[in-house]
């Protein structure tokens, strides 16, 4: 079985990527024109206002913020790549429909248990108007392909780097892998579903990955 030891690796920071990945995806359509950082820029300020409204909402019904993170995040984060590359080689032997089934019990999986951790941080946390600080770009890889550096300052501890890799998907920017303090979250993904891969093949992947699904949606 997949243990929750692979989120314990990511959860810390989970919470403010989830943050700014759901910023992110409020104005692409809005403003088609402005660059990944004006949009981060401009809708983390956004994001935050809005969490910081509904967190008495949250607190009291934890799902409230699923509905917001299912219906703001997943059509704005591009999936697809983000399971392509979290199976790794496997994706290349898979059918067509087992990687319809893995992209959406993987994407099933991030939203819920991303709700789940960042409602049980709204729960004891206020997230600070200034906790995203964008670094000046150093990268433009292409006009197709973006990273953005940002160092998130929480309440407590030391600054964290957070670092998105974003591409155009039909002219709309979306985020395909996030980096936090230098670990990519796709390659710690890639790394435990291969081991369960060469136990389970990619049908008990997807099958345990539906279980995990079936008891998040229960806490």
């Amino acid at each position: 079985m997949l243990k929750h030891s692979y989120h314990a690796r990511l959860s810390v920071w989970h919470v403010v990527v989830l943050v700014i990945i759901l910023a992110i995806s409020l104005p692409v359509v809005a403003r088609p024109t402005a660059s990944p950082t004006t949009i981060l820029q401009q809708t983390s300020d956004e994001m935050l206002a809005a969490i910081k409204t509904y967190q008495p909402m949250i607190k009291k019904d934890p799902r409230y913020l699923f509905i917001i993170v299912n219906e703001v995040l997943t059509p704005h984060v591009d999936m697809e790549a983000v399971a392509r590359m979290a199976l790794g080689k496997h994706w290349a032997s898979a059918s067509e429909t087992q990687r319809q089934c893995f992209t959406r019990e993987f994407t099933a999986l991030l939203v819920r248990f991303y709700s789940l951790s960042l409602a049980e941080y709204l729960n004891l946390h206020e997230i600070p108007q200034d906790v995203i600080e964008f670094i000046p770009a150093r990268d433009r890889l292409s006009p197709q392909n973006s990273l953005i550096h940002t160092r998130v300052h929480p309440p407590r501890g030391k600054p964290v780097d957070v670092n998105y890799s974003l591409h155009q998907v039909d002219g709309k920017w979306k985020v395909f892998d996030v980096n936090v303090d230098g670990i990519s979250i796709v390659s710690a993904y890639r790394s435990v579903f291969s081991s369960e891969l060469r136990k389970h093949g990619i049908d008990g992947l997807i099958a345990t990955l539906s279980d995990q699904n079936r008891r998040l949606q229960k806490a």
